[in-house]
């Protein structure tokens, strides 16, 4: 006759009608046995721990005890006792439904190779996503979670953060010490990432902009609607290219000091999609430099507007891009967000500028012009120079740099550029040869704008 044997294995032998001491002899039941790792009574043939006759001449049999009460006849560990919150299957006494009480292939009798592979039998949608987070990936199910119980929901072995931080130490310091905790990564990380994967960097919950712009609207949507955009706002990492999402000892959450937050990527020149390429600002960390005001006082934000603009450059206000304009004060709106507009409005001056001939304002003779008013950018740089008043050695001209070989005296200076013949001023004595008009002697104007970096100056003092 046929029997179906445990395991799904048929076999053709003769039911024994007699009790029998070995239930794997002749082949019966010889699977129970067919494991690289067997239960202790299985082991040593001792069937009759948990099975017993029920009818011999029918072969049939019961267990001893019912539920888990089979399992924990034996095994009184702690780690089987009941926990405030238990796993559903261990408090309805199925063990079996986990565990080969005869054998397998894992220590802890698995009814699957590997834990990850058991708990995906019965929560299959858990792990979905490219990010997969390391404990998950490893399938190390019981790093974070109890397999009978635990003190915590989800069957967790530690509540909130204090789950999390065992393992991030870097993020638990960083909290504990830092003068800015944001405070969503205080209350618990699971408001910003998923605990198992996600398609997301870093196991976040949505894309890094969407998800700050869920408490944070602001920013995202000026970016999104400036006329000139922040990349850095908007793409790859987004607002993590510039903030730390966990603690911060810098305003605004930022990586660094501002001024170091922006040279991570403007201490080189970038070019951007159209080909114009603004220039790198790594001057501004050169010792023995002088600092245009805003930046020695580690302020980007003094000129630009760092999430986006409606002027070119991001900067907060109009500044021309160009070597000459006809003189307009809108064109150097940025300049007077702290520079005073008399600087270029009053020809005759003691007080303004010391940068006169007499009581001649020279920065009125070269600004403030009809045809060919130089702007504040020909004779200044914008961030840093290696001269006072930030002066700058050359200045780009179309293709060609513009030398303007300045010197400086107590009661005035000189210069040679390649704009005019070489000239002298002294506030005390005026020399004689500087007009204010527009009369000097000029080369034509280059055909288009003579920024190459595609960068602001500020007009000097």
């Amino acid at each position: 006759m046929v029997v179906l044997l445990a395991g799904g294995v048929v076999a053709a032998q003769d039911i024994p009608t007699t009790r029998v001491r070995d239930c794997t002899t002749s082949g019966c039941h010889a699977p129970i046995v067919d494991h690289p790792i067997m239960h202790g009574p299985t082991a040593i043939g001792a069937c009759d721990a948990c099975h017993e006759y029920d009818d011999p001449a029918q072969h049939t049999f019961v267990v001893k005890r019912q539920g888990a009460e089979l399992c924990t006849f034996c095994h009184l560990g702690a780690d089987t006792q009941l926990s405030l919150v238990g796993h559903k299957p261990f408090d309805e006494g199925r063990c079996t439904g986990c565990h080969d009480p005869h054998g397998s292939t894992s220590r802890n009798m698995l009814k699957a190779a590997t834990t990850a592979q058991l708990c995906a039998l019965c929560h299959e949608g858990a792990i979905q996503g490219t990010h997969v987070h390391t404990p998950a990936a490893a399938g190390d199910c019981l790093g974070c979670h109890g397999a009978h119980g635990a003190e915590h929901e989800k069957l967790l072995s530690r509540t909130g953060n204090d789950l999390c931080l065992t393992c991030h130490q870097d993020t638990k310091q960083l909290l504990a010490t830092a003068e800015l905790p944001h405070k969503p990564a205080t209350e618990n990380c699971l408001n910003c990432h998923a605990a198992h994967a996600s398609d997301n960097l870093a196991h976040l919950t949505s894309p890094p902009e969407a998800l700050c712009e869920s408490c944070h609207p602001g920013p995202p949507q000026i970016a999104r609607a400036a006329k000139f955009k922040h990349d850095a706002v908007l793409e790859g990492k987004a607002c993590l290219n510039c903030h730390q999402p966990h603690a911060s000892n810098h305003e605004g959450m930022l990586k660094s000091d501002p001024v170091g937050a922006c040279l991570v990527c403007h201490d080189k020149p970038i070019t951007l999609d159209d080909g114009k390429v603004v220039g790198s600002v790594a001057d501004i960390a050169k010792k023995g430099e002088f600092l245009h005001g805003p930046v020695r006082q580690g302020l980007c934000t003094g000129c630009h507007e760092l999430h986006g603009s409606d002027h070119s450059r991001l900067l907060a206000a109009e500044y021309t891009p160009n070597f000459y304009e006809p003189f307009s004060l809108e064109y150097y709106a940025l300049c007077f967000k702290c520079h005073a507009q008399e600087l270029v409005l009053n020809r005759e001056t003691t007080a303004e500028t010391n940068f006169r001939n007499g009581g001649l304002n020279l920065h009125y003779a070269h600004v403030n012009q009809d045809k060919q008013g130089r702007s504040c950018r020909s004779c200044h740089a914008t961030h840093a120079s290696v001269n006072e008043l930030h002066i700058v050695e050359k200045v780009p001209y179309g293709k060609w740099e513009l030398p303007l070989n300045f010197k400086r005296t107590d009661t005035g200076g000189s210069c040679n550029p390649g704009c005019h013949r070489p000239a002298t001023y002294d506030r005390v004595n005026a020399t004689i040869g500087i007009e204010g008009s527009d009369q000097e002697e000029t080369p034509a104007p280059p055909p288009a704008a003579t920024d190459p970096t595609d960068e602001p100056a500020p007009s000097g003092g």
